[in-house]
């Protein structure tokens, strides 16, 4: 725990450590490992920005998940903003980075890893589909004209439809021994694409029925619904 934030490790980040390191990748598994945790951890000051308590944080290949205390549907500069911020630092770190190898200050193999990684989890993140980033900030612009819920299961079955692809991509490069391009990262972001996006549909659904009792609350406190005893 990280002042009282629950750092949860799924399954899929495992793997992707344990196929780095096998790879004989060990330095990229610890960068993308620390990259991650300051991944969320800016989610986490942004949510806190506004009040938002957070709950933990569940890290998986692509980045992770700050998991909240309250949802953010019809609240979409809020929500916009939070799932833009990771992102947005690793395209920072991206620049900073990439200036510092320009300038010839910093030099060799790690800094070139921080660079790619960087550029990769900013773009990466910003696929729009669920459960990335991108996909966050697509619901959030578009929830108030389809409904969250609908919009939710579109942009989670698009996920799905991705990880469809990313699977059947590491599959080829895996039959045909394309190996320099890492068949098994791929396998494993679209497996990770296919439960992410299912927790999503599972989620869409607890946040349906919040939203429908806190328009209840509002209405008796209004006076405009009979409570029934």
């Amino acid at each position: 725990q990280i002042k009282g934030i629950r750092i949860r490790i799924h399954p899929t980040f495992i793997g992707l450590l344990i196929l780095c390191a096998l790879a004989g990748l060990l330095t990229r598994a610890l960068l993308v490992f620390g990259l991650v945790i300051l991944h969320e951890l800016v989610h986490v000051l942004a949510a806190r920005s506004f009040g938002v308590k957070v709950r933990s944080i569940e890290l998986y290949p692509y980045g992770g998940t700050a998991v909240l205390e309250d949802s953010f549907e019809g609240r979409k500069m809020e929500e916009s903003i939070i799932a833009f911020a990771g992102p947005a630092f690793n395209f920072s770190l991206f620049l900073f980075f990439q200036y510092l190898r320009w300038e010839g200050i910093i030099q060799g193999t790690w800094t070139l890893e921080l660079v790619k990684i960087n550029f990769w989890l900013a773009c990466f993140n910003m696929i729009p589909v669920l459960p990335l980033d991108g996909g966050r900030i697509a619901r959030a612009f578009f929830a108030g004209t389809f409904g969250f819920v609908k919009t939710t299961k579109f942009l989670a079955g698009a996920g799905k439809v991705l990880g469809g692809i990313f699977i059947m991509i590491g599959f080829f490069l895996q039959a045909y021994e394309f190996v320099m391009l890492e068949p098994p990262v791929f396998i494993v972001l679209g497996v990770f694409f296919w439960l992410g996006s299912s927790k999503e549909m599972q989620n869409a659904r607890i946040v349906f029925l919040k939203q429908l009792c806190r328009k209840k609350e509002r209405l008796l406190h209004q006076g405009l619904m009979q409570s029934v005893c």
